[in-house]
């Protein structure tokens, strides 16, 4: 397709702020050329960043997806929201490749020179590619640092061995063509796609046709569909300890359970058992674009530093609280005093 294709990349965010500038520049650098991002309820200056971005860069789309409460669409879940209001949008749905993924999430392409020319060229042409987690853990970092994300969480659940179903959740690149709805983890295609009239190729992260097991609305790999050999993708749902207490305090960000961030969490997906460090091929240069955007963009600058320190306070204040009214939390993080 080359680089006249429309390559977009949807999510949602919120309170992402320190994160949004890596995050765009990743994608940027290895061949997405448009972001249409949703935001809702944020508290620190993860709108501004976005606004500014597509005023001053223009490849992004920010969307103000808070529930005032009116309108035609409403879910209680911002995400679900997000994404039925995408699906409209005519730079969406003409588009060549569309992924879905989170704040979180990286793309780890590992043909080639980890771009997604590399990807298409080793694959062929496919109506969508559904590539699994690989989970990665606190690297038993505790402060909240202005580092990439990247390049501070190496620590991660090998992906040999039997994996349970959370493990193995899958994000998805796809022809829009033929979706009727996009969904958080997978489109969700025509009949004629789902009821085996009209197949279609559907491949795993090692190129291996999955149609039949996809097309059963499948929103994870099983052990047995899983592959990863030409990509996958990196999730850091945990970072450092203290930005995992600002997580506590923001909320889940996508779904109605506001409370889902807690313990529990940390202890299903803080896996730290092995390391991976691919992705930190390409940390030279995105650290350098972000360099360029704000040199060009002063403002960046200034919005990403109100961030960093809008959750360090956050942090703080929750690191207070935790040590007067559950100090078994901060053990359990490894911040007690």
């Amino acid at each position: 397709m080359g680089a006249h294709s429309s390559r977009i990349v949807v999510t949602t965010m919120k309170d992402e702020g320190p994160y949004v500038l890596e995050w765009l520049a990743y994608y940027k650098l290895i061949g997405f050329n448009h972001f249409v991002v949703f935001t809702n309820d944020c508290w620190d200056s993860t709108g501004e960043i976005l606004e500014t971005a597509s005023d001053a860069l223009g490849f992004v789309t920010h969307i103000d997806n808070t529930d005032h409460g009116y309108g035609r669409v409403r879910h209680s879940d911002p995400q679900r929201r997000a994404y039925f209001k995408a699906a409209s949008l005519a730079r969406v749905r003409t588009a060549d490749y569309v992924l879905v993924v989170d704040a979180d999430e990286f793309l780890n392409i590992h043909v080639g020179q980890g771009t997604l020319d590399d990807l298409l060229d080793a694959t062929g042409p496919f109506e969508a590619m559904s590539l699994t987690w690989k989970l990665f853990g606190s690297n038993f970092v505790q402060r909240l640092s202005d580092e990439l994300v990247m390049s501070q969480f190496s620590a991660c659940l090998p992906a040999n061995g039997r994996l349970l179903e959370r493990d193995l959740g899958v994000k998805t690149i796809f022809h829009p063509r033929r979706v009727e709805k996009i969904g958080v983890h997978r489109p969700f295609h025509i009949s004629a796609i789902k009821d085996g009239t009209l197949p279609v190729r559907w491949l795993n992260g090692a190129g291996q046709d999955q149609y039949e097991y996809y097309r059963a609305l499948k929103w994870h790999a099983s052990n047995e569909t899983d592959g990863r050999t030409l990509a996958e993708i990196n999730h850091y749902p945990i970072k450092s300890a203290e930005a995992f207490l600002t997580k506590m305090r923001r909320g889940s960000s996508n779904s109605h359970d506001a409370a889902r961030a807690n313990l529990k969490y940390w202890n299903n997906f803080n896996h730290n058992e092995v390391r991976d460090m691919s992705i930190q091929r390409h940390a030279p240069e995105v650290r350098a674009q972000i360099e360029s955007w704000c040199a060009q963009v002063p403002e960046l600058r200034t919005l990403h530093d109100e961030a960093v320190a809008i959750h360090r306070l956050i942090a703080a204040e929750m690191h207070a609280i935790l040590a007067q009214e559950d100090p078994a939390v901060l053990l359990q993080l490894g911040l007690a005093l």
